[in-house]
């Protein structure tokens, strides 16, 4: 066994040598390391190289090992290790360097762990003449695997991005307000198309610089993995995403949606679904998850108040309970239709994506609508009570929505201008919301 490399040894061996950076190089070497923010030019993006004095120990791997844990010299860099992480045994033979680390290496995943690999195997194969690297952590597992296998042939591929293009994409994050999904266009150079999902999800955690938008996601959330099958992708989340989840139910779709419209903007991708820490989560505090996802355009901002759109509350029927949950959505400018009569539009026109739907039937059309003295009535043609058994839904969604008008307190549904025969007259009667329809 090779000795422990330890961090005091490390800042031994690392002090005479910081003197020789602003003199010329009499032994240099390369290391590789992670840089602070992606540069999104040159021959490295992720990741770059510093050039070390490696004078006496150039043949030495313990010291050269002790060396590149020592961190990098100049700004701009920083370790791809965690702090913790230190290489507990190494051996060369056929050309193949294993380098076993303690178990802290496995804090790292996805995009992160990729990076280290990377790294390593761009300093330690060339400096070695070593063909292929091997990495294990010790008593635990690396991405799931026992062991990270690396070749040549894979460096040009995951870490070396002079012949990658870069790429826009849309990622989503939320207004200041937590109210609607934001698009915001990011411009990434993939390490693969493999890893370009976890590339875009691990950007999600932090809201980018210099604007007002927040992060969807619960504080402490970790992307631990992502895996694609037949147009569907799995997210499994660290713990966080459920322990910490939000108490709105709006920021709680927001969190999910979030995923599912960065994702589905990829070619591959149709569908989502969510595990966390490797199990299939089928309730997300109240909202029930029963499908995978697909993309919901319905809540992305922001409401482009100089184009006349005004911003706007559906209540929708979610799951088989159907209880109502809040949507934002962006009235368009209509010359001088009333609020009443742009929000009943959108509700007869609502796709009913991810089980959150109005329940009005299809073909329903609205006759009129009208307001005074705080009473909204609304008349729609005889398709609106053609499915009976979820009338009183509908008329809910129908009520529960509008009342978040100002100056609608209360609402009156007919059909072609009176009650219909047959049905309950107190469900069309002066109706005003109840606590009991929410979820």
């Amino acid at each position: 066994m090779k000795r422990l490399i330890s961090l005091l040894l490390c800042f031994a061996l690392l002090l005479p040598l910081l003197g020789c950076q602003q003199e010329e190089l009499l032994s240099p070497g390369t290391f590789y390391y992670r840089r602070t923010e992606t540069a999104y030019s040159g021959t490295d993006g992720v990741i770059a190289p510093e050039l070390r004095e490696l004078h006496g120990i150039q043949t030495d791997l313990d010291s050269l090992l002790m060396l590149y844990c020592s961190g990098p010299a100049a700004e701009g860099l920083s370790s791809p290790l965690p702090p913790e992480a230190e290489v507990l045994d190494w051996q060369l033979e056929e050309q193949t360097l294993h380098l076993h680390f303690t178990g802290a290496l496995a804090q790292l995943s996805g995009v992160d762990l990729t990076v280290a690999a990377g790294c390593l195997a761009r300093t330690f194969l060339p400096l070695t003449g070593a063909k292929t690297l091997i990495l294990t952590a010790d008593n635990t597992l690396l991405n799931g695997e026992t062991a990270l296998r690396l070749s040549e042939s894979d460096l040009s591929l995951r870490d070396s991005t002079s012949d990658r293009l870069l790429r826009e994409f849309t990622v989503y994050y939320t207004s200041s307000d937590n109210r609607y999904l934001i698009g915001h266009q990011v411009s990434v150079q993939p390490i693969s198309e493999e890893e370009l999902p976890m590339q875009l999800l691990e950007l999600l955690l932090t809201p980018p610089e210099g604007t007002d938008l927040r992060s969807a996601l619960p504080a402490g959330t970790r992307i631990l993995s992502v895996r694609i099958a037949n147009g569907l992708c799995t997210v499994d989340l660290s713990r966080e995403f459920e322990t910490k989840r939000f108490n709105n139910i709006g920021r709680r779709c927001m969190s999910l949606l979030s995923i599912v419209n960065t994702l589905t903007g990829l070619e591959d991708i149709e569908r989502v679904e969510f595990t966390v820490e490797g199990g299939l989560l089928i309730r997300y505090g109240s909202l029930s998850i029963t499908e995978p996802l697909t993309r919901d355009e319905r809540c992305i901002g922001p409401v482009r108040t100089g184009l006349g759109e005004q911003d706007a509350t559906a209540f929708l029927c979610h799951g088989s309970e159907k209880l109502l949950v809040p949507i934002p959505i962006r009235l368009p400018q209509d010359g001088a239709v009333t609020a009443e009569e742009l929000l009943l539009r959108a509700l007869l026109s609502d796709p009913g994506t991810n089980g959150i739907r109005s329940l009005i039937p299809a073909e329903t059309a609205l006759n009129f609508v009208t307001t005074s003295g705080g009473i909204c009535h609304a008349d729609f043609t005889a398709e609106f009570v053609s499915n009976p058994d979820d009338l009183a839904y509908a008329i809910r969604v129908v009520t529960a929505s509008l009342c978040t008008l100002d100056g609608v307190e209360q609402v009156k549904i007919t059909v072609d201008g009176t009650i219909p025969d047959g049905f309950d007259a107190e469900m069309f009667g002066t109706l005003s919301p109840d606590s009991d329809w929410y979820l």
